[in-house]
């Protein structure tokens, strides 16, 4: 027969009274957003909860891997891959690690937010038949300001001519990760945002973490500055 291990009836419970207990830059509270729009609509409940956020020990800081930190809390709240957690003192985290379910808690990692992005799409203008303007061409709102978390494409990167200036640079790619939410599932190729006064281009849209129900997760861009894109 093969042995029978006992398991503590108070697994759960003793975990749940971890949590809260108060220690310090490890147990927090944080308000759990599914999709950050919703956040900005009227009658908007947020939903709460206490996790455990605390360092990983990284030896690199290839794509920014030096910002994420393991997130463990209870199973009074699902999580899921995607979603954003908004720390108590403000710190604005996105889940981007599947969720492993372990016997006393849920566990994934969260990577620090670092811009707040809003994606737009250049719209030609529109003419009727006789050529008249009906309207005048515009950048059209794709998806509203959202945090997401970007790093440099570290592959070998490619060489182009830069605009007015002798030789060839390097013309560097950026990862970008945003959630997967109604507005920001319609982002293509071509989609542009500004980050630090310089306007960059979609090139590649992925999405290998999204759920296979297209429910939620996260889309990962590729982006390229676009020549003469400096807003100042």
């Amino acid at each position: 027969m093969g042995m029978k291990f006992y398991i503590p009836t108070s697994l759960e419970q003793d975990f749940i009274d971890w949590l809260d207990t108060d220690v310090p830059n490890i147990n927090w509270n944080f308000e759990l957003v599914r999709d950050w729009y919703a956040r900005l609509q009227e009658g908007y409940q947020p939903v709460k909860l206490r996790a455990m956020l605390f360092s990983i020990e990284w030896k690199s800081k290839v794509g920014n891997s030096d910002a994420s930190s393991n997130f463990k809390t209870s199973y009074a709240v699902p999580i899921r891959k995607g979603d954003i957690v908004i720390r108590e003192d403000g710190s604005i985290f996105m889940l981007n690690w599947t969720v492993q379910r372990h016997p006393n808690n849920q566990s994934t990692q969260a990577v620090d937010c670092n811009a707040l992005l809003e994606f737009t799409r250049h719209v030609d203008e529109v003419l009727d038949e006789r050529g008249y303007l009906l309207e005048e061409a515009h950048n059209a709102m794709i998806a509203p300001a959202i945090p997401c978390v970007f790093s440099e494409y570290t592959g070998r990167p490619d060489y182009a001519a830069s605009y007015n200036t002798p030789g060839i640079s390097a013309d560097h790619l950026l990862n970008v990760q945003v959630q997967y939410n109604d507005a920001t599932k319609a982002i293509r190729l071509g989609d542009e945002f500004l980050l630090y006064g310089s306007r960059y281009r979609v090139v590649n849209w992925v999405g290998t973490e999204i759920d296979m129900n297209a429910s939620y997760g996260i889309i990962n861009l590729m982006a390229r500055k676009v020549a003469g894109g400096e807003d100042g």
